[in-house]
């Protein structure tokens, strides 16, 4: 996924990964997205694709978007009015790794 390219700037990049493990039963999907990014604008972007038609299709073969466990690094920012500041965080010790609010 790529973001705008502004003042000739490289365009900012992220990585959106899906994959499904029939394991998963505890959650309302056993799909889960991972995004990779380092930059506010790269990580909304891929979120927003994420929930695309495109991905849908390639996904479940319809438009109709499967729901899905999102998981994303630790070097996307998590500053105050953003996406991933406003995403629900989760307090349980089967999570290897979890953002908390400051």
């Amino acid at each position: 996924c790529d973001g705008k390219t502004t003042n000739n700037k490289k365009s900012e990049r992220a990585i959106l990964a899906f994959t499904q493990d029939e394991r998963i039963s505890s959650l309302k999907s056993n799909w889960v997205c991972s995004i990779s990014a380092h930059s506010t604008l790269a990580f909304e972007a891929a979120l927003h694709h994420a929930h695309s038609s495109e991905i849908a299709q390639r996904i479940n073969g319809t438009t109709e978007m499967v729901p899905f466990c999102l998981t994303f690094d630790d070097a996307v920012p998590v500053e105050e009015g953003t996406i991933a500041h406003a995403l629900p965080r989760v307090d349980d010790e089967c999570v290897v790794f979890t953002y908390k609010h400051m």
